[in-house]
């Protein structure tokens, strides 16, 4: 047979598809001289209730895992170089299967050297995102760059993409030929008792 999720399932939840068989050792429900009358008593048939010796069953599952949030980074139109003063647009992309998630947060670690243009950040989205909302968006910190998106959702599966500036400072470290290497990650609240937060690189 075939089992339909709902649009509204946790991304990167584990659900367990549970299935038992029990039987009896003699039809009906057996009566008469020598018998107690409850199924199961060492007077009475055997059944599966999985007490005693009553152990005519056998079970199984088998589990499956829904999509996981995927995340992108890239710089639009780059430059070989760049220049003290110069701003530069990054943009990430997050991929959302069709489902929700709550508590979802990005983090972009600056380095040293790059500063966030204040004012510079705004959400767009495509496909079949319901939240979080387009337009702008205010980082609820700088350091490390962290845009708090809490629930998300899609149906059917969309992109929801951040897309900022950040400034070359003037400082002694950025000299010519210098890298400033930042990196970003999507986290957001576990669907899985006991387990971890996901963590998207």
């Amino acid at each position: 047979y075939q089992a339909r999720l709902p649009a509204t399932v946790p991304f990167g939840k584990l659900l367990v598809n549970s299935a038992r068989a029990g039987a009896t050792s003699l039809p009906g429900v057996p009566s008469g001289p020598g018998y107690s009358g409850n199924p199961g008593d060492s007077t009475n048939e055997r059944t599966g209730s999985g007490t005693g010796p009553n152990n005519l069953f056998a079970g199984a599952s088998a589990t499956v895992t829904t999509q996981t949030v995927t995340m992108t980074k890239a710089i639009k139109n780059p430059k070989p170089f760049y220049a003290i003063g110069e701003e530069i647009d990054y943009e990430l992309r997050v991929s959302l299967p069709v489902g929700s998630a709550t508590g979802m947060t990005v983090r972009d670690t600056l380095p040293t050297g790059l500063s966030y243009v204040t004012g510079s950040a705004a959400i767009t989205i495509a496909g079949g995102v319901t939240a979080p909302s387009a337009g702008p968006i205010t980082p609820t910190s700088t350091s490390p760059l962290t845009f708090t998106l809490g629930t998300v959702s899609a149906n059917p599966a969309g992109e929801a993409v951040i897309s900022y500036r950040v400034k070359v400072d003037n400082i002694i470290a950025n000299q010519d030929g210098a890298a400033l290497t930042n990196s970003a990650l999507v986290s957001y609240d576990n669907p899985n008792p006991n387990g971890t937060t996901p963590l998207v690189y």
